[in-house]
């Protein structure tokens, strides 16, 4: 038989397989259950027969001892069969036999010795008398003188192995029969059982790409089938969810490269216009120095510009593993409005500082160049949007599970619709389009990818008086951790 290919052929075999192999062990345990039963029936005849035949051995004239050669065994589903009988006296010699046997043939019905039978008590014996098999007893007796007698009656086994045969016959048609109908219904059983899972795989073959969102509907009651089709379903929702992402992302690349490249557009038009109309013709010396002159803002622009996308591909790519550590928070403030005083001075801004005295041994984990940078950001981003005689406030809160830093500015603020935008690259409000602002819009969106790289938060606080407020969170360090650190 060809190896099966299927797993619904291995089931409908395998399936058949065991059931032979019950029928079989069953059908076994009953043909050696009846001719174990079929044997003792027999051995009660041979009990009966002897005991019949020993009644009647002693009714003859003078007391001799006899046997009755018209007595014949009978069998229940048999018949005919002859029956072997031999009386021996105390000293072994033949006192009696049926007609049937020779003189030659009467040792064969006393071998082997049945010293128990001499001993008194009767025994069955198997022996085989001209090529035939025999059922053998062997029953001590007495005559009315107390003479001692040893009967050895004998019949054929034939009956008992024609009904072990028959029987075996009857079991291997009934094993046959049993054989096809289970392979017919196992193919049946197998057929319903694998029909959902080729269902399932028919469902799952017609999920593609384009259809992630389609998902595999119920099949089935069985538990395991259920197991398997909500698995299914799971992993399309897992990879629905990571081709969204995908799409997202490369959406956002693909966003980012136009934006890039309209912000690196315009200074290098600028550069090369402006180098174009020098060199068209002779210029003196002072027309050069003032065309570099309006050269260099525009340089200037792109190298800001090439170092914020730098930053932003490493923040994307992990390139750079920012260094953890116990950083003093408000030193570290401290730090960043000092070095932006005298840009606010001359805006007539004033920068304030708020926070408690029990938190100047506040520390927080992070890398302080990383940190600095975003406070210079957002410092950076309150003074290019503040009026003159206003005030910028940077302040210090601790919570049970972070540091909290606000910079508040009282410019125009951030309107409600723009808040979800704020910190996507190249995006701008209206009122900050101007070129006279100098920014970039590349500004919070890199101070929020360094600060998440760090395990922070950085987000825009929705207000209703004027003014902009952002919120950075840090995980604070406890004093453990700062002395482990040490």
């Amino acid at each position: 038989m060809a190896e099966p290919t299927t797993f619904r052929d291995r089931l409908a075999l395998q399936t058949t397989l065991l059931c032979l192999l019950v029928l079989t062990a069953g059908g076994t345990a009953v043909f050696f259950g009846a001719r174990a039963a079929l044997l003792a029936n027999l051995d009660g005849a041979l009990l009966g027969i002897a005991r019949a035949e020993l009644a009647s051995a002693l009714d003859g004239p003078g007391g001799k001892v006899h046997l009755h050669e018209e007595n014949q065994l009978v069998l229940h589903g048999a018949a005919g069969y002859e029956k072997y009988a031999l009386i021996r006296n105390a000293q072994g010699d033949p006192a009696a036999y049926t007609a049937n046997l020779k003189l030659d043939q009467l040792a064969v019905l006393d071998t082997p010795p049945v010293p128990t039978a001499h001993a008194g008590a009767a025994t069955y014996s198997d022996i085989v008398l001209r090529g035939q098999r025999l059922r053998a007893i062997h029953y001590p007796f007495q005559d009315q003188k107390g003479t001692a007698y040893l009967a050895t009656c004998a019949v054929p086994y034939a009956p008992l192995e024609q009904a072990l045969q028959l029987l075996g016959a009857i079991l291997m048609l009934a094993l046959t029969v049993c054989g096809v109908g289970t392979l017919w219904g196992a193919q049946r059983l197998a057929r319903r059982l694998t029909d959902p899972l080729a269902e399932l795989a028919r469902q799952a073959r017609h999920i593609g790409e384009d259809s992630l969102d389609a998902r595999i509907p119920r099949l089935s009651s069985d538990q395991e089938l259920e197991s398997v089709r909500e698995g299914l379903n799971a992993m399309l929702a897992r990879l629905e969810t990571a081709f969204s992402e995908r799409e997202r992302v490369l959406e956002a690349q693909r966003q980012f490269l136009l934006d890039a490249s309209h912000e690196l557009r315009t200074p290098v038009s600028n550069l090369r216009g402006t180098l174009e109309v020098a060199l068209r013709r002779p210029r003196s010396a002072d027309d050069y120095h003032e065309t570099l002159e309006q050269c260099l803002p525009e340089a200037e622009r792109l190298s800001v510009l090439v170092q914020d996308l730098l930053a932003l591909a490493r923040a994307d790519s992990q390139a750079e593993h920012p260094e953890h550590q116990p950083i003093p928070l408000l030193a570290l403030v401290e730090q960043a409005l000092q070095a932006h005083r005298a840009r606010a001075t001359e805006k007539s801004v004033q920068l304030c500082q708020a926070a408690e005295s029990e938190l100047s041994t506040l520390r927080v984990w992070g890398d302080p160049v990383r940190l600095r940078q975003v406070l210079d950001n957002l410092l950076d981003n309150a003074l290019r949007f503040s009026p003159p005689e206003t005030t910028i406030t940077v302040t210090v809160t601790k919570t049970a599970e972070a540091a909290v830093v606000t910079v508040q500015d009282q410019g125009p603020g951030i309107a409600p619709d723009d808040l979800p935008f704020i910190f996507e690259r190249f995006w701008r409000t209206d009122l900050s389009r101007a070129r006279a602002t100098g920014g970039l819009g590349l500004g919070l969106a890199i101070a929020r990818s360094l600060v998440e790289a760090q395990g922070g938060t950085l987000h825009a606080l929705s207000r209703t008086e004027p003014g902009a407020c952002f919120e950075l969170r840090f995980p604070h360090a406890t004093a453990s951790e700062v002395a482990e650190q040490g």
